[in-house]
């Protein structure tokens, strides 16, 4: 196994373990469910995203692989910004 498919593997690990952790999360502290379903949110189309790469890599195509992946590149970016704009709300 080459370093780069390890470390594609232990992203997918990571992220599926953010998702449980985001679940756990919410469920115990009711008022940490926001930042546990963003949380969440990122794990999930992470670890989607990874899964269709290494488990099942005739379901993306070369074109829907790079489609899915500036997805999730701005989900995170709109995520960043969003968190962002919230603290500054939070901090007037």
């Amino acid at each position: 196994m080459s370093i780069a498919l390890a470390e594609q593997w232990s992203l997918l690990g990571g992220f599926a373990a953010l998702l449980a952790w985001a679940f756990a999360v919410g469920w115990r502290f009711p008022r940490l469910r926001p930042a546990a379903a963003v949380a969440g949110a990122i794990g999930l189309s992470h670890a989607v995203y990874y899964a269709l790469f290494l488990i099942w890599p005739d379901v993306l195509d070369a074109a829907a692989t790079q489609n899915f992946s500036i997805a999730i590149r701005f989900q995170v970016l709109f995520t960043g910004a969003l968190l962002l704009a919230l603290a500054v709300r939070r901090y007037r």
